[in-house]
């Protein structure tokens, strides 16, 4: 650096400065006028006044200093990244004594007191009083002419300041250039002026200038540092030349110094320096030179090099309308002059906007878009305002609910009108017609005449503006006018609230057609830019296009809270701000409507306001929000082609139809065809190709399931009963199956996080997933790894707690991989190994099987990335499991680990497997990730007593729930056992017999020893006419998830496996369940609708309830547990990693077990008896005995019974 700093002689020229520009805001003028008429009157005294200036000038403008309607307040604080200068006002009565007034000595008061602050040291504590201004102001009140005159004083600096050529930021170290820009943005966010860099221990420091060390720092550990206002690429701005006069007053033995021109952009929320100047200054000595700062120059001059005078006729400006609107526009000039000069705000004012719905949304987007300088608005509504409306909706005030209340339309009108005079502004009132909202007119008759009139008229509407904002509640209101904007090519934005969460989507531009040959060259253009987005501008999905029925009414039999819209305060401002944001950036595009969805990272973004996006979903109770893209769907009930070759044929006669029947559409587009084939598929057929195992075995329990469709009710249940099977695949999410299987997996709530979850496992070794039921997460995350390379070299573990589970989750993840099951994507339960070592990438296991998988290879060199899902259940073998994963994952860096579930304690598993010993959160080894579930609200019902038998009551409140409840959804009821699930189906079989005049009821058992072809009925759809009943055990709590289930009944307890204290004996417990499990099982209520969970105990009972499950390794035998361990080699039990420790107790009788463990047996042969022991006194285990028995599935005294009648048979 000190290199740096030389200067040669043949480099040397004088520095020199770029003078401020002076900027006035009309509304200045206005309050100087106010308060000469009012307050000042013909006092002449010098007023204090406030300007500013700002080092974020672009490199196209002059150094702006300004002064707007604040400058009169002396207090005045500046915002954003504005610096304050103070100066003195001198308001002139005559025009002969703004003639003759001693400029000279006025700039000579002002630089004395410059001077004195710089001889004080005044000027270290507070470096902006280097920097004052003298404005002299001569104005005729009565016809708004002005005259003045501005200076900015500095002192004599003649022949004392020389510099080579200025360094660019660009062209430095890249390195020091970073150091440099750190220290300069702390200094930015303080708003600092002035300010110091020093050099210590090889590192950058701010200093501010009256820090001690500024008296004894050497001139090569120092830079000096400025706000530069100048954006010249040769000269520094004008605030330097009093601050390098000061310096050398204060450091009079500095011969050179180093200097940070300091300009600050921010662009797109990216810092951008570059503009900065590095300045080496080599400085005179001469006491004299140092001592004279006479003359004060300054004055602002004109292109002749004289003093600027400056006369202005603002008559056409003053009129309190034009002033109103230049004021509401200095901010969009403002982001045009100094951030975005490539903002075309002409095309602001020539775009017209149509807003259905002048409620809470409307207001606050016309407010919006008024301030984006947006020409015309219309409002379409036909409701009055209410008492209710000024609360939330911005533009009515209590006086427009006064006389009869007025409509909302006209008063939106009104009050917008008041705030932007010069904008266009309408209300028309209007009633949009609305699908399942019946139209009583003869269609040929005269009375439908109104009704083709108003369809007309809205239609006119749509066609004379550019874009259509659909703002209205309800699902049906949009349709219509989504069609139109369709027909039209209009651009069309959709704003939806939910009480805390939001959606903005822009429609695909027209019917998602190519655009005019007029467009031809535009497009061709930016045929690179398309390239490299993710949909076209033409193809992107409207508000309908995501949905497989036709609207309804929507409105019918609604309650008081389902008639308003319930809604966070602050949800419909923030979707409100961005629906304009997203106008603003999609007009500034040069394709506009047609605009492409572009990737944030492309590089390849058209609009100079940044990305635009298809989809902004948002959720306030997390504060997240996700980009989403979508593309057209064919078969949309309104932007498809069949929906609008109708309109155009038929007219407003088909607007009447699809209004007293909205099936219309569907039989139009085609999805009743749709919706059959999806009915067709619940049978689903295997392939009829030979699966090929390791063994090479078929899959004979499979083989036999094909059957054809059945044709009715009856049949089925007959089948049913006989014991046919008649549904041979999985069917998840029947709601979905009327789209592709990969629409089906977009639309899964855990696909937004894809990107999200690849880059927490590439940053984090271990990440705990805490996922809602039905979000996808046990499907799709294994497949979101493969597909991102995670099984290239190595496969994917995932872990599940049953058997049912991990079978019918590989069948399904092979069929969303459209491969054959054990090929690509297989499972591994006991007795059945149906994958292949050469194919299969990912395999689903029991937690059981990867106990096992350690024991063969304990450091799982065959995975890249293990998932334990549904972790929650906390069995033992989970809990063992986890133990041993932390261990392996400290041995092996590489290994990824995902803990999943719907339940659990993620702080606690966050904990256990965060290997870091440092306060430093950035080191932190784990990761926790929430993921939002498609869940609905559930309604909860409690008894007011206990009862004595909870499965009769299990059957009469199914039976109540028949009966009463409409129909269409299935009942799911939670029992304990076997036994209990076997006596509540026979039950309610006999019941359903009893029933007359209500629909069939199908009842379907599950639980953990029924045979699997039995266990999957559960996935099947009910048939028409018939609701399906599924008795099940705890299984169905998480670990599969059933579909069509709107109504639960929980009996509020669960068998587990239980230790007693006193015998040590472990037997099996009927306990009640959890918070977590009950609030679990009522979850299961609400996965395609509002549901009903239905507890079998008082709600006080509830409240008594354990938070959380008991991990089953601190309630059973730690014998088997203990023994798996020390098969593994770790001989200290008790020092291992327990994610919950056992009690002492239940270890000491584990060891015991094993210890005393024994076989007296009389040998034959004339051996003598002997004593084998499962560990030695050491507590090691023994060989081959120990070993053999760990290797055994079995308990250890079942595997000791064993093996002693094996050794007693071959010793014989």
């Amino acid at each position: 650096l000190k290199k740096m700093a030389t200067v040669e002689a043949e480099e040397v020229k004088l520095l020199r400065f770029d003078p401020f520009k002076s900027s006035f805001h009309p509304a200045f003028w206005n309050a100087v006028t106010n308060k000469k008429l009012e307050e000042w009157k013909l006092d002449e005294t010098p007023k204090d006044v406030v300007g500013y200036y700002q080092n974020t000038t672009r490199s196209i403008l002059p150094s702006y200093f300004s002064l707007d309607f604040n400058s009169l307040d002396p207090t005045f604080k500046v915002s954003g990244n504005s610096f304050v200068v103070h100066g003195l006002l001198y308001v002139l009565n005559t025009l002969e004594k703004y003639a003759t007034v001693d400029k000279k000595e006025l700039m000579t008061d002002i630089g004395k007191q410059i001077w004195n602050d710089i001889e004080t040291k005044v000027w270290l504590k507070n470096p902006s009083l280097l920097n004052r201004f003298i404005l002299i102001v001569h104005m005729d009140a009565k016809k708004y002419l002005y005259d003045f005159m501005i200076g900015f004083p500095a002192l004599n600096v003649s022949d004392m300041f020389f510099t080579s050529e200025a360094e660019p930021f660009s062209k430095l170290d890249v390195d020091f250039m970073k150091a440099i820009q750190h220290v300069c943005l702390e200094a930015q966010r303080d708003l600092l002026p002035y300010f110091a860099i020093l050099k210590q221990d090889n590192e950058y420091v701010l200093k501010k200038l009256n820090d001690p060390i500024c008296e004894t720092v050497t001139e090569d550990k120092i830079f000096l540092a400025f706000a530069d206002p100048s954006a010249s690429s040769k000269y520094a701005g004008w605030p330097l030349r009093n601050f390098l006069k000061a310096w050398k007053v204060f450091r009079p033995d500095f011969t050179y110094v180093r200097v940070i021109c300091w300009r600050y952009t921010s662009f797109h929320s990216v810092d951008q320096p570059t503009n900065s100047l590095l300045l080496h200054i080599s400085m005179q000595s001469d006491k004299d030179a140092i001592a004279t700062f006479l003359p004060i120059v300054g004055w602002e001059k004109n292109s002749e090099g004289k003093v600027k005078n400056v006369h202005m006729d603002l008559s056409a400006q003053m009129d309190p309308n034009k002033i109103a609107q230049s004021a509401s526009k200095l901010n969009l000039h403002l982001m045009r002059w100094r951030i975005v000069p490539e903002l075309n705000l002409g095309l602001h004012w020539q775009t017209s906007c149509l807003l259905f719905g002048a409620g809470t949304l409307g207001c606050n987007i016309a407010r919006c878009l008024g301030a984006w300088g947006f020409g015309k608005i219309t409002f379409v509504d036909n409701g009055r305002v209410s008492y209710s409306n000024p609360a939330r909706q911005s533009l009515y005030s209590i006086k427009d609910c006064i006389g009869g209340k007025k409509w909302k339309c006209e008063a939106a009108a009104s009050a917008l009108k008041d705030i932007y005079p010069d904008m266009e502004i309408a209300g028309v009132r209007l009633t949009v017609p609305m699908p399942g909202h019946f139209v009583d007119i003869d269609i040929e008759g005269k009375d439908a005449q109104p009704f083709a009139e108003d369809i007309s008229r809205l239609e006119q509407l749509v066609s004379t503006h550019d874009i259509i904002f659909l703002l209205f509640d309800t699902r049906e209101a949009r349709w219509l006018p989504t069609l139109l904007s369709c027909l039209h090519n209009k651009i069309a934005i959709t704003v939806a609230l939910g009480f805390d969460s939001y959606l903005i989507l822009r429609h695909g531009f027209g019917c998602g057609k190519k655009s005019a040959a007029g467009d031809l060259d535009v497009q061709s253009t930016l045929q690179s830019a398309e390239s490299s987005t993710s949909a076209s501008g033409t193809n992107l999905a409207c508000y309908f296009c995501c949905d497989v029925t036709a609207p309804g009414n929507s409105t019918r039999d609604r309650t008081l809270d389902q008639q308003c819209t319930v809604t966070r305060p602050g949800v419909s401002m923030i979707a409100s701000g961005l629906a304009c944001e997203l106008v603003t950036s999609l007009i500034q595009h040069p394709l506009q409507g047609q605009a492409p969805v572009e990737k944030p990272d492309s590089g390849a973004n058209r609009s100079c306001l940044g990305v635009i996006p298809h989809q902004i979903r948002g959720y306030v109770n997390r504060f997240d929000q996700w980009n989403l893209t979508v593309e057209r769907f064919s078969s949309c009930i309104a932007c498809s082609e069949p929906v609008i070759d109708q309109y155009k044929r038929h007219g407003f006669r088909f607007v009447a139809d699809v209004c007293n029947d909205p099936t219309l559409l569907e039989a139009i587009t085609g999805l009743d065809r749709l919706k059959d084939d999806a009915k067709d598929m619940l049978v689903i057929e295997l392939t009829k190709e030979k699966m090929i195992r390791p063994d090479e075995k078929l899959l004979e329990n499979w083989k036999n399931q094909t059957k054809s469709s059945i044709k009715s009710v009856e049949d089925r249940l007959l089948l049913d009963e006989v014991g046919v099977e008649v549904n041979t695949g999985i069917l998840y999410n029947t709601n979905l199956t009327a789209f592709s299987v990969q629409q089906q997996r977009v639309r899964l709530p855990i696909y937004k996080n894809r990107d999200v979850i690849l880059y927490l496992i590439e940053k984090y070794q271990t990440l705990i997933i805490f996922g809602e039921t039905g979000c996808g997460k046990s499907t799709q995350i294994p497949q979101y790894l493969l597909e991102a390379g995670w099984a290239d070299k190595q496969k994917i573990c995932v872990s599940e707690p049953r058997r049912v589970a991990a079978v019918t989750l590989a069948t399904r993840v092979a069929e969303e991989r459209a491969s054959i099951l054990g090929h690509e994507v297989g499972y591994v339960v006991r007795f059945d190994d149906f994958t292949q070592s050469d194919k299969t990438r990912v395999k689903f296991m029991t937690d059981g099987i990867l106990v096992r998988e350690i024991m063969k290879d304990p450091l799982l060199n065959q995975f890249s990335v293990v998932i334990v899902d549904e972790a929650h259940e906390r069995n033992v073998n989970t809990d063992i499991t986890l133990g041993l994963l932390r261990k392996i994952i400290a041995k092996r860096p590489e290994l990824r680990l995902i803990i999943s579930s719907a339940t659990l304690d993620a702080k606690e598993f966050h904990n256990f497997f965060n290997i870091n010993d440092s306060d430093d959160p950035s080191r932190n080894t784990s990761f926790i990730l929430s993921v939002e579930g498609r869940t609905c609200p559930v309604d909860v019902f409690h008894l007011k007593r206990p009862i004595p038998d909870y499965v009769k009551a299990s059957v009469i409140t199914a039976i109540n729930i028949h009966r009463t409840e409409p129909p269409g959804g299935d009942i799911l009821i939670f029992l304990t056992g076997q036994d209990e699930v076997i006596n509540c189906c026979d039950m309610l079989k006999e019941e359903s017999r009893k029933l007359t005049g209500y629909d069939r009821l199908w009842v379907v058992p599950i639980y953990g020893a029924l045979p699997f072809k039995e266990q999957i009925k559960v996935f099947d759809s009910s048939p028409s006419g018939t609701r399906k009943v599924t008795v099940a055990t705890n299984i169905a709590e998480a670990s599969i998830t059933i579909p069509g289930v709107v109504y639960v009944i929980d009996c509020g307890f669960v068998k587990m496996r239980a230790l007693h204290p006193d015998t040590g004996i472990e037997s099996l417990m009927i306990v009640p369940i959890s918070q977590a499990s009950a609030q679990q099982r009522a979850g299961r209520a609400g996965r395609i609708r509002p549901g009903k969970a239905f507890r079998l105990y008082p709600e006080s009972e509830f409240d008594k309830l354990r938070p959380f499950t008991v991990p089953e390794i601190q309630r059973i035998h730690l014998a088997p547990a203990l023994l798996q361990l020390k098969a593994l080699g770790i001989n200290n039990v008790l020092r291992f990693h327990y994610l919950s420790r056992p009690p002492a107790m239940s270890m000491s009788r584990g060891l015991e077990l094993l210890l005393a463990l024994g076989v007296y047996t009389r040998m034959l042969c004339n051996m003598f008896l002997y004593m084998a022991l499962a560990i030695d006194e050491d507590g090691k285990l023994t060989s081959p005995l120990g070993v053999q028995m760990a290797e055994l599935p079995l308990p250890p005294m079942h595997a000791k019974a064993l093996l002693a009648r094996y050794t007693a048979v071959k010793s014989c």
